[in-house]
Protein backbone atom coordinates (compact mmCIF):
# COMPACT_ATOMS: atom_id res chain seq x y z
CA UNK A 1 0.00 0.00 0.00
CA UNK A 2 1.63 2.77 -1.02
CA UNK A 3 0.55 6.60 0.64
CA UNK A 4 -0.38 9.05 -1.46
CA UNK A 5 0.20 12.98 -0.57
CA UNK A 6 -3.24 14.95 0.63
CA UNK A 7 11.12 -9.27 26.92
CA UNK A 8 12.38 -11.73 26.47
CA UNK A 9 13.72 -8.87 28.12
CA UNK A 10 16.91 -8.44 26.12
CA UNK A 11 15.47 -7.74 23.09
CA UNK A 12 11.32 -8.03 23.50
CA UNK A 13 8.94 -6.08 26.00
CA UNK A 14 4.83 -6.92 26.57
CA UNK A 15 2.78 -4.62 28.11
CA UNK A 16 1.88 -5.60 31.81
CA UNK A 17 -1.59 -7.04 31.97
CA UNK A 18 -1.32 -6.17 35.80
CA UNK A 19 -3.40 -3.39 37.22
CA UNK A 20 -1.13 -0.62 37.83
CA UNK A 21 -2.08 1.67 40.63
CA UNK A 22 -1.84 5.72 39.44
CA UNK A 23 1.63 7.25 41.10
CA UNK A 24 1.26 11.19 41.56
CA UNK A 25 5.18 10.95 41.12
CA UNK A 26 5.05 9.76 37.71
CA UNK A 27 5.89 12.68 34.99
CA UNK A 28 3.38 12.31 32.19
CA UNK A 29 5.14 13.61 28.67
CA UNK A 30 3.21 17.57 27.52
CA UNK A 31 3.05 18.77 24.24
CA UNK A 32 4.98 21.92 24.03
CA UNK A 33 2.78 24.51 22.59
CA UNK A 34 5.46 26.35 21.48
CA UNK A 35 7.40 23.89 19.82
CA UNK A 36 3.99 23.05 17.77
CA UNK A 37 3.87 27.10 16.87
CA UNK A 38 7.42 27.54 16.07
CA UNK A 39 7.01 24.02 13.77
CA UNK A 40 3.91 24.72 11.60
CA UNK A 41 5.66 26.31 8.87
CA UNK A 42 7.86 22.69 8.45
CA UNK A 43 5.07 20.69 9.29
CA UNK A 44 3.11 21.87 5.88
CA UNK A 45 6.08 20.16 3.78
CA UNK A 46 4.88 17.66 2.15
CA UNK A 47 6.44 13.90 3.25
CA UNK A 48 7.53 11.81 0.29
CA UNK A 49 5.31 8.28 -0.18
CA UNK A 50 6.65 5.42 1.54
CA UNK A 51 7.20 2.15 -1.28
CA UNK A 52 6.60 -1.11 1.75
CA UNK A 53 7.51 -3.97 0.01
CA UNK A 54 7.21 -6.40 2.85
CA UNK A 55 10.94 -6.01 2.85
CA UNK A 56 11.72 -4.64 6.79
CA UNK A 57 14.94 -3.72 6.12
CA UNK A 58 13.74 -1.71 2.83
CA UNK A 59 11.04 0.23 5.16
CA UNK A 60 13.69 1.13 8.07
CA UNK A 61 16.02 2.48 5.81
CA UNK A 62 13.67 4.49 3.95
CA UNK A 63 12.38 5.52 7.75
CA UNK A 64 15.58 6.46 9.11
CA UNK A 65 16.18 8.67 5.95
CA UNK A 66 12.87 10.91 7.48
CA UNK A 67 14.67 11.05 10.45
CA UNK A 68 14.58 14.83 11.39
CA UNK A 69 11.51 15.75 9.29
CA UNK A 70 9.35 13.57 11.45
CA UNK A 71 10.17 15.25 14.52
CA UNK A 72 7.87 17.75 13.23
CA UNK A 73 4.82 18.47 15.22
CA UNK A 74 2.29 19.45 12.52
CA UNK A 75 -0.15 21.81 13.13
CA UNK A 76 -3.80 21.59 14.38
CA UNK A 77 -6.27 19.90 11.57
CA UNK A 78 -9.33 22.03 10.47
CA UNK A 79 -12.22 21.97 12.97
CA UNK A 80 -14.20 20.64 10.26
CA UNK A 81 -11.94 17.33 9.90
CA UNK A 82 -11.93 17.24 13.40
CA UNK A 83 -15.50 17.44 13.85
CA UNK A 84 -16.17 14.76 11.31
CA UNK A 85 -13.35 12.40 12.59
CA UNK A 86 -14.82 12.36 15.48
CA UNK A 87 -18.40 11.68 14.72
CA UNK A 88 -17.13 9.02 12.33
CA UNK A 89 -15.19 7.58 15.67
CA UNK A 90 -18.78 7.76 17.60
CA UNK A 91 -20.77 6.03 14.91
CA UNK A 92 -18.46 3.33 14.08
CA UNK A 93 -17.37 2.62 17.84
CA UNK A 94 -21.05 2.24 19.13
CA UNK A 95 -22.22 0.03 16.24
CA UNK A 96 -19.36 -2.22 16.50
CA UNK A 97 -19.97 -2.75 20.43
CA UNK A 98 -23.43 -3.18 19.73
CA UNK A 99 -22.89 -6.03 16.82
CA UNK A 100 -19.56 -7.79 18.54
CA UNK A 101 -21.05 -7.73 21.86
CA UNK A 102 -21.91 -11.82 21.18
CA UNK A 103 -18.58 -12.20 20.36
CA UNK A 104 -17.35 -10.13 23.43
CA UNK A 105 -19.54 -11.92 25.59
CA UNK A 106 -18.31 -15.18 24.77
CA UNK A 107 -14.92 -14.60 24.63
CA UNK A 108 -15.02 -12.61 28.00
CA UNK A 109 -16.73 -15.95 29.32
CA UNK A 110 -13.47 -18.06 27.84
CA UNK A 111 -11.57 -16.14 29.66
CA UNK A 112 -13.03 -16.78 32.87
CA UNK A 113 -12.85 -20.57 32.19
CA UNK A 114 -9.33 -20.55 31.01
CA UNK A 115 -7.71 -19.01 33.96
CA UNK A 116 -8.39 -17.39 37.14
CA UNK A 117 -8.65 -13.81 37.46
CA UNK A 118 -11.24 -11.18 35.84
CA UNK A 119 -12.23 -11.25 32.40
CA UNK A 120 -11.06 -7.95 31.69
CA UNK A 121 -8.20 -5.17 32.32
CA UNK A 122 -7.20 -1.71 32.46
CA UNK A 123 -4.16 -0.26 32.68
CA UNK A 124 -2.84 3.07 32.17
CA UNK A 125 -1.93 4.55 28.38
CA UNK A 126 -0.70 8.20 27.40
CA UNK A 127 -3.16 9.92 24.92
CA UNK A 128 -3.68 13.02 23.28
CA UNK A 129 -1.47 16.06 25.16
CA UNK A 130 -0.02 13.26 27.53
CA UNK A 131 -3.38 12.76 29.31
CA UNK A 132 -3.18 9.80 31.05
CA UNK A 133 -6.48 7.24 30.43
CA UNK A 134 -6.63 3.55 31.33
CA UNK A 135 -7.61 1.10 28.22
CA UNK A 136 -9.62 -1.66 28.48
CA UNK A 137 -8.78 -4.95 26.74
CA UNK A 138 -9.86 -8.65 27.31
CA UNK A 139 -7.36 -10.80 29.65
CA UNK A 140 -4.82 -12.57 27.60
CA UNK A 141 -2.17 -13.34 30.13
CA UNK A 142 -2.35 -15.32 33.98
CA UNK A 143 -3.19 -12.96 36.30
CA UNK A 144 0.20 -13.55 38.64
CA UNK A 145 2.51 -12.99 35.37
CA UNK A 146 3.94 -10.47 36.74
CA UNK A 147 5.02 -12.31 39.98
CA UNK A 148 6.17 -14.83 38.14
CA UNK A 149 8.13 -13.24 35.49
CA UNK A 150 9.29 -9.64 37.02
CA UNK A 151 12.09 -9.53 34.80
CA UNK A 152 9.85 -8.95 31.70
CA UNK A 153 8.38 -6.02 33.66
CA UNK A 154 11.29 -4.14 33.91
CA UNK A 155 11.63 -1.20 31.42
CA UNK A 156 14.61 -0.08 31.59
CA UNK A 157 16.76 -0.27 28.63
CA UNK A 158 20.42 1.44 27.11
CA UNK A 159 19.39 3.36 23.87
CA UNK A 160 20.44 0.68 21.66
CA UNK A 161 18.56 -1.95 23.30
CA UNK A 162 15.35 0.49 23.09
CA UNK A 163 15.79 1.01 19.38
CA UNK A 164 15.61 -2.94 18.67
CA UNK A 165 12.94 -3.97 20.87
CA UNK A 166 9.79 -5.79 19.54
CA UNK A 167 6.39 -5.44 20.99
CA UNK A 168 5.61 -8.99 21.00
CA UNK A 169 7.43 -12.05 21.47
CA UNK A 170 6.90 -15.84 20.76
CA UNK A 171 6.14 -17.95 23.01
CA UNK A 172 5.46 -15.61 26.05
CA UNK A 173 5.02 -17.39 29.02
CA UNK A 174 2.92 -15.20 30.54
CA UNK A 175 0.01 -15.72 27.42
CA UNK A 176 -2.82 -18.22 28.82
CA UNK A 177 -4.51 -20.11 26.03
CA UNK A 178 -6.94 -17.85 25.28
CA UNK A 179 -4.56 -15.02 24.99
CA UNK A 180 -2.85 -17.12 22.31
CA UNK A 181 -6.06 -17.21 20.39
CA UNK A 182 -6.85 -13.65 20.80
CA UNK A 183 -3.07 -12.73 19.72
CA UNK A 184 -4.03 -14.45 16.47
CA UNK A 185 -7.24 -12.96 15.93
CA UNK A 186 -7.03 -9.32 17.95
CA UNK A 187 -9.93 -10.36 19.99
CA UNK A 188 -8.41 -9.26 23.22
CA UNK A 189 -8.62 -5.64 21.50
CA UNK A 190 -12.52 -5.38 20.34
CA UNK A 191 -12.80 -3.25 23.62
CA UNK A 192 -10.99 -0.85 22.44
CA UNK A 193 -14.08 0.65 20.88
CA UNK A 194 -15.49 1.60 24.36
CA UNK A 195 -12.02 3.85 24.79
CA UNK A 196 -12.60 5.53 21.14
CA UNK A 197 -16.79 6.05 22.19
CA UNK A 198 -15.46 7.81 25.12
CA UNK A 199 -12.85 10.06 23.79
CA UNK A 200 -9.50 8.48 25.07
CA UNK A 201 -8.78 6.83 21.98
CA UNK A 202 -9.67 7.71 17.36
CA UNK A 203 -10.11 3.94 15.45
CA UNK A 204 -6.97 5.23 13.81
CA UNK A 205 -3.96 6.87 15.36
CA UNK A 206 -0.34 5.34 16.72
CA UNK A 207 0.08 2.80 19.00
CA UNK A 208 -1.40 3.78 22.44
CA UNK A 209 1.62 3.17 24.98
CA UNK A 210 2.21 2.53 28.28
CA UNK A 211 3.87 5.87 29.91
CA UNK A 212 7.19 3.99 31.02
CA UNK A 213 8.47 3.47 27.22
CA UNK A 214 7.68 7.41 26.16
CA UNK A 215 11.44 8.02 27.75
CA UNK A 216 12.70 5.83 24.72
CA UNK A 217 10.19 8.10 21.68
CA UNK A 218 13.01 11.08 22.06
CA UNK A 219 11.74 13.79 19.43
CA UNK A 220 8.86 12.18 18.52
CA UNK A 221 7.37 12.28 21.46
CA UNK A 222 5.31 15.27 20.61
CA UNK A 223 4.72 14.27 17.60
CA UNK A 224 2.80 11.06 18.63
CA UNK A 225 1.01 12.95 21.84
CA UNK A 226 -0.52 15.59 19.42
CA UNK A 227 -3.29 13.10 18.42
CA UNK A 228 -5.52 10.62 20.15
CA UNK A 229 -4.06 6.82 19.89
CA UNK A 230 -5.69 4.58 17.30
CA UNK A 231 -7.13 0.74 17.14
CA UNK A 232 -5.63 0.57 13.87
CA UNK A 233 -2.21 1.98 13.81
CA UNK A 234 -0.20 2.24 10.55
CA UNK A 235 2.83 -0.11 11.93
CA UNK A 236 0.49 -2.80 12.84
CA UNK A 237 -1.63 -2.92 9.40
CA UNK A 238 1.22 -2.76 7.32
CA UNK A 239 3.49 -5.13 9.02
CA UNK A 240 1.68 -6.49 12.09
CA UNK A 241 3.95 -5.01 15.14
CA UNK A 242 7.23 -6.66 13.63
CA UNK A 243 9.75 -3.25 13.02
CA UNK A 244 11.06 -2.77 16.35
CA UNK A 245 10.32 0.10 18.82
CA UNK A 246 12.60 2.99 17.05
CA UNK A 247 11.24 2.06 13.48
CA UNK A 248 7.81 2.02 14.59
CA UNK A 249 8.18 5.31 16.34
CA UNK A 250 9.44 6.41 13.23
CA UNK A 251 6.02 4.93 11.51
CA UNK A 252 4.12 6.49 14.13
CA UNK A 253 4.86 9.93 13.35
CA UNK A 254 5.03 9.50 9.67
CA UNK A 255 1.29 8.33 10.19
CA UNK A 256 0.48 11.77 12.23
CA UNK A 257 2.42 14.31 9.80
CA UNK A 258 0.53 12.69 7.13
CA UNK A 259 -3.13 11.85 8.39
CA UNK A 260 -6.39 12.50 6.44
CA UNK A 261 -9.67 10.87 6.31
CA UNK A 262 -9.10 9.11 3.24
CA UNK A 263 -5.46 7.84 4.83
CA UNK A 264 -7.71 6.85 7.85
CA UNK A 265 -10.36 4.55 5.96
CA UNK A 266 -7.52 2.92 4.06
CA UNK A 267 -5.57 1.84 7.66
CA UNK A 268 -9.04 0.55 8.38
CA UNK A 269 -9.59 -1.83 5.29
CA UNK A 270 -5.91 -2.99 5.64
CA UNK A 271 -6.40 -3.57 9.07
CA UNK A 272 -9.33 -5.90 8.93
CA UNK A 273 -7.90 -7.59 5.94
CA UNK A 274 -5.05 -8.13 8.30
CA UNK A 275 -6.94 -9.83 10.82
CA UNK A 276 -8.72 -11.92 8.51
CA UNK A 277 -5.42 -13.26 6.92
CA UNK A 278 -3.67 -13.49 10.33
CA UNK A 279 -0.32 -11.86 8.87
CA UNK A 280 2.43 -11.56 10.92
CA UNK A 281 0.86 -12.90 14.48
CA UNK A 282 2.53 -14.65 17.77
CA UNK A 283 1.60 -17.11 19.72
Amino acid sequence: MELEPDGMRDSSFEQSEVEVAEDPRVRLPRVDRGFVRASADRGRRPLPALSPTGDIDSLAQQLVALEDELAVVPEAEPLLVRVVRRGFDVVVSATALVLLSPIILASALIVRLDSPGPAFFRQPRLGRGGRAFRILKLRGMYIDAKERFPHLYDYRYSSEEARELQFHMTNDPRVTRAGRIFRRTSIDELMNFWNVLVGDMSLVGPRPQIPEMFEYYGPYENVILSVRPGIFSLPKVWLRDQLPLHETVLLDSYYVLRRTLLLDLRIIARGIYTVVLRRGVYS
